[in-house]
């Protein structure tokens, strides 16, 4: 009974330092979010939702208060995400298309793809320019249109797509560009559009007197406190 307990322990023990020696495989990875897929909020505890995990990672956005994960580094922040636009080729997935940031890079350096852009940083790619793109997932359609908010960052969010369009720059003649970016956005809602939609949704005497509420008057409007 002796020997039979002492020979348990030992191939526990074995299965134990084997499965050290072995490499671990990674855990789940989370979700990468893209420049152009970003969240117009941002929640205390969701600052990726609204950062995009770039510049999430890059700023150490993780170190803010209410967040649910830690890292190391910049580096193992990257590495825990994975999705089929994470920039870990490696892992089977395909970097993002990144649109340039020619009004203002900030704190991308000037040559690097999050300043300059797919386009352009590809025509310069050491491993040619037809690799770099194909490393790459397509350019992505049907992105929102943004117009002007009242936030000061350099971004589409801020700025608005007419005017971060008008800055774009691919290679190729500035209007082309321009043209280029804005056709892989959803058409610009017109003023007669937009009335139609405020018209629609505005409630009417109609709408009261169908859903009488308590306290309503026979008039079928809500009375005044």
């Amino acid at each position: 009974m002796l020997y039979a307990a002492v020979l348990t322990l030992t191939v526990l023990a074995s299965a134990f330092a084997e499965s050290i020696a072995k490499p671990q495989a990674p855990a789940a990875n989370l979700p990468y979010i893209p420049d152009y897929n970003v969240s117009d909020a941002c929640i205390p505890g969701q600052r990726e939702q609204c950062q995009g995990t770039f510049t999430y990672c890059i700023k150490k956005g993780w170190v803010a208060k209410g967040e649910p994960k830690q890292y190391v580094n910049e580096e193992e922040c990257l590495k825990a995400r994975f999705t089929g636009d994470s920039p870990n080729p490696s892992q089977g997935g395909k970097i993002p298309f990144l649109e340039g940031r020619n009004i203002d890079c900030g704190y991308y350096p000037a040559l690097t793809e999050q300043c300059k852009g797919t386009a352009l940083f590809c025509q310069a790619a050491k491993e040619g320019e037809k690799a770099c793109l194909d490393a790459r997932s397509p350019p992505p359609s049907g992105l929102p249109f943004r117009f002007p908010a009242s936030c000061r960052m350099m971004t589409e969010l801020c700025i608005g797509t007419v005017k971060w369009c008008s800055e774009v720059e691919d290679g190729t003649k500035k209007a082309k560009a321009k043209d280029t970016c804005l056709a892989r956005r959803k058409q610009a809602p017109t003023s007669t559009t937009m009335s139609t939609a405020k018209a629609a949704a505005a409630p009417t005497s109609n709408t009261f007197n169908k859903v009488k509420g308590k306290g309503e008057t026979s008039s079928g409007k809500l009375p005044f406190f």
